[in-house]
């Protein structure tokens, strides 16, 4: 079954654990006739897609991942595993989801911001770690070690992608009523300043605008960095490299793009 995280903590002290049993383990033969951790994590893999492929997934195992195309969308499930994988005794699989939008990728490339000269065919949208796809986040992993569990441990990670990676990528059916829910509310792995971008080519400046103001309502603490970063990029240019934090990444956005995201 699954593990979740919900602290940070938590899941930092369990993969200094991870790697103290790595360390023990080296130079130690394996348990004689252990399964490989590599060969059952793409066991695994192989078995999920194939219950994806009912939703209209296509499998890369060489990913490993999957994909459906969607119109203007693509979405993608890949798999991950950990570097202190022990046989017979942890073999972790992790799951991510991810949007990506060919309109996105062209509007992008006709707006030159000095921080981010990417030219892609489809540009990220949003996405993340399962656990990251909902509200509360969590970091989810599912051990596949054990073989009496590993049928059922499969199966629940099956169920975990049906819950809730799924569900996200169904919320980009519509545009619109992503774009209403964006200016409402922050929608988990889809960060503001990958959303104004998003607003900006599906739905116009206005509502991009909106969802910055109601941004800073909900995070009014993050408002004077954000006015401070925008009188200086006003006055002596644009960034060169991304800018660390949300309030200087919306002030740069906003600079470019001659946004009112702040001031009501």
């Amino acid at each position: 079954m699954r593990t979740v995280f919900r602290k940070a903590a938590e899941l930092f002290a369990d993969t200094a654990m991870r790697k103290a049993r790595v360390g023990e383990a080296h130079g130690r033969p394996g348990p004689t006739g252990a399964e490989s951790p590599r060969d059952i994590y793409l066991q695994a893999c192989d078995i999920i897609a194939a219950e994806l492929a009912k939703e209209d997934f296509k499998y890369a195992r060489s990913g490993p991942h999957l994909s459906r195309r969607d119109e203007d969308f693509v979405f993608k499930i890949q798999f991950q595993s950990s570097h202190n994988n022990i046989a017979s005794e942890y073999v972790a699989l992790w799951v991510h989801g991810g949007v990506s939008s060919r309109r996105l990728a062209e509007w992008a490339s006709n707006h030159h911001w000095p921080w981010d000269q990417r030219r892609e065919r489809y540009r990220g949208v949003a996405g993340g770690q399962i656990g990251n796809l909902v509200d509360p986040p969590a970091w989810l992993e599912w051990n596949l070690a054990d073989p009496g569990t590993r049928a059922e441990t499969i199966a629940d990670a099956v169920s975990a992608c049906h819950e809730m990676i799924l569900p996200y990528f169904d919320r980009f059916s519509d545009p619109d009523a992503m774009a209403r829910l964006l200016i409402e509310e922050d929608v988990p792995s889809f960060g503001i300043g990958e959303a104004i971008p998003f607003l900006l080519c599906y739905s116009g400046k206005d509502l991009a605008e909106e969802a910055g103001r109601n941004f800073f309502d909900r995070h009014p603490d993050l408002l004077s960095s954000f006015e401070a970063a925008r009188e200086r990029f006003g006055r002596e240019g644009l960034p060169r490299l991304r800018p660390n934090g949300t309030a200087l990444l919306l002030a740069a956005i906003a600079t470019a793009e001659n946004l009112n995201l702040g001031l009501r």
